[in-house]
């Protein structure tokens, strides 16, 4: 193996090194994202526990606001499964519509709760 040969190994090699640690930042940025919206939906829960207390004990309406927050509780659920199939897409993966699992590809099954898989 001549000098050009080595060299051209060493590139392919850092080429292949450069391109898995993008693909590990890129999962380890949405990972977070999703920890993130995770922690925006229990505070969104804590307030709609608190505003349905608070329109009880003073016999008020807060409907319109508790509407509001369970509406932005059903965006923030949608927006984290789109991060969660964007993360098993990267890691060539499939989620279960049952339990959210991530599979293989090539299963049939869930390997947590033996759903079929699409």
């Amino acid at each position: 193996m001549n000098f050009d040969d080595l060299l051209y190994a060493v590139k392919d090699v850092a080429d292949v090194a450069t391109k898995k640690t993008e693909e590990v930042v890129g999962i380890s940025k949405l990972k977070l994202e999703v920890c993130r919206v995770e922690r925006e939906i229990q505070d969104l829960y804590r307030k709609i526990g608190q505003s349905t207390y608070q329109s009880r004990k003073d016999s008020c309406k807060n409907e319109e606001y508790i509407a509001s927050l369970c509406d932005r509780v059903e965006d923030q659920l949608e927006y984290l499964d789109e991060l969660r199939k964007e993360i098993a897409d990267k890691k060539d993966k499939v989620i279960c519509g049952n339990c959210n699992q991530q599979n293989e590809k090539e299963n049939v099954y869930c390997k947590r709760c033996g759903s079929k898989l699409k």
